[in-house]
């Protein structure tokens, strides 16, 4: 296994949280307003996590250009480290 999928595994793996967002973009698009209120958690929280994940490249925003609105999905990475994190 490469050193770079091992440090982002282990990143998932840091929080519960993470695994949350994560497995919740899985599947969907959505905004950190959306993101916070389907996982109860604060959108300062979501934010937070966001822009760590963005930092690792297991998320993206789809209009970074966007103030109000921006859209996130998960990335191939983020899935690969997904798969292993649940292992």
């Amino acid at each position: 296994m490469e050193e770079e999928l091992i440090e982002v595994i282990s990143i998932v793996q840091s929080s519960e949280n993470i695994e949350k967002i994560l497995n919740y973009l899985e599947e969907r698009i959505k905004t950190p307003t959306k993101i916070a209120k389907a996982l109860s958690l604060s959108q300062a929280n979501v934010s937070r996590t966001l822009k760590r994940l963005m930092e690792h490249e297991l998320v993206e925003c789809l209009n970074p250009d966007k103030k109000i609105g921006r859209l996130y999905t998960i990335t191939d990475l983020g899935k690969q480290a997904l798969h292993y994190a649940k292992k």
